[in-house]
């Protein structure tokens, strides 16, 4: 069985940031017991109370604001929170040298887990979305919520983001990247929300 890590803020100092994300691990932690999923949280990066030194810590460029761009990843604290939480779990999981499955704490398991046996060095483990091409990171699609990824992947997403600078999570799984897929019958879901968990003007998102 592989480990599973759930990413959440609500042990950290993020305001109402910290509130939500309490409600939401709470109904994750909820649905994964239904289900017997063995889940343990991760602490995530509080990307509101960034230590600028982390980037240097861990051999990243540190993002820089791109004038003009409509796209800023570095002027959202939240997702270079995000980024550097899903990135470290991404070499614990080289470290361990074992599968992880990697969740965000707003997903609700919908189905008991078996052993996930793959040739694939990463698994989507909902239902399919839109598949969007890139010129970098080749075929992705929107959503870096649940997971299963292999250590080969967790390399690949490392080397590739040491080489090629952080990014959004969902775009980092590219298939110029790693080889990825969907999971054949989905085993957790997005619980329906309002905005972005990266966004600073739609967060804290609440269900719908």
């Amino acid at each position: 069985m592989s480990d599973i890590y759930i990413i959440t803020l609500a042990n950290s100092d993020a305001g109402r940031h910290t509130q939500e994300a309490k409600k939401q691990l709470t109904k994750t932690l909820n649905s994964c017991r239904d289900y017997g999923w063995p889940a343990q949280i991760f602490h995530a990066i509080n990307g509101y109370n960034l230590d600028a030194t982390i980037w240097n810590t861990l051999n990243l460029k540190c993002p820089k604001k791109k004038l003009g761009s409509s796209n800023k990843f570095a002027d959202k604290p939240g997702a270079m929170g995000c980024f550097l939480s899903h990135f470290l779990l991404w070499k614990k999981c080289i470290s361990l040298n074992r599968p992880l499955i990697i969740l965000e704490d707003d997903i609700q398991v919908i189905s008991s887990l078996a052993e996930i046996k793959s040739n694939h060095d990463c698994l989507k483990l909902h239902a399919p979305r839109q598949r969007k091409e890139n010129e970098t990171v080749g075929r992705w699609s929107p959503g870096a919520f649940g997971y299963w990824l292999s250590p080969i992947g967790a390399q690949k997403l490392v080397n590739f983001s040491i080489t090629n600078g952080p990014k959004y999570n969902d775009k980092c799984i590219g298939s110029k990247i790693l080889d990825w897929d969907y999971i054949d019958t989905p085993l957790i879901r997005l619980r329906l929300r309002r905005g972005s968990s990266t966004n600073p003007v739609d967060y804290p998102y609440k269900d719908v």
